[in-house]
């Protein structure tokens, strides 16, 4: 019976989990679903690994406008680092698929 009731543990707590990721997604989604076009193209070079240089070349922008654009995006996608924009956008990007 102790199995049992270990096993039923491990099952809520992996629900629990995967409820909880599933949630994160769809915040993210909504914060994603908040930015302008300009700053969607912005974050796809970001996570990418483009540079701002890189990036205003690309889209024919000032460098200047590029890190208005993504200290923008930033802010709207509750993003504290690089690291967490980009593993908003994998965990995104890996939901869809």
């Amino acid at each position: 019976m102790h199995r049992l009731q270990a096993a039923r543990r491990a099952h809520l707590a992996i629900e629990g989990d995967r409820h909880a990721y599933l949630a994160s997604i769809c915040e993210a989604e909504a914060r994603f679903m908040t930015l302008s076009e300009r700053e969607r193209q912005v974050l796809q070079h970001v996570v990418s690994g483009h540079a701002n240089k890189q990036i205003a070349s690309a889209l024919g922008i000032a460098e200047v406008t590029v890190k208005l654009h993504r200290g923008a995006m930033m802010r709207k996608m509750s993003a504290a680092s690089l690291v967490d924009l980009v593993r908003m956008w994998d965990a995104m990007v890996r939901f869809v698929d």
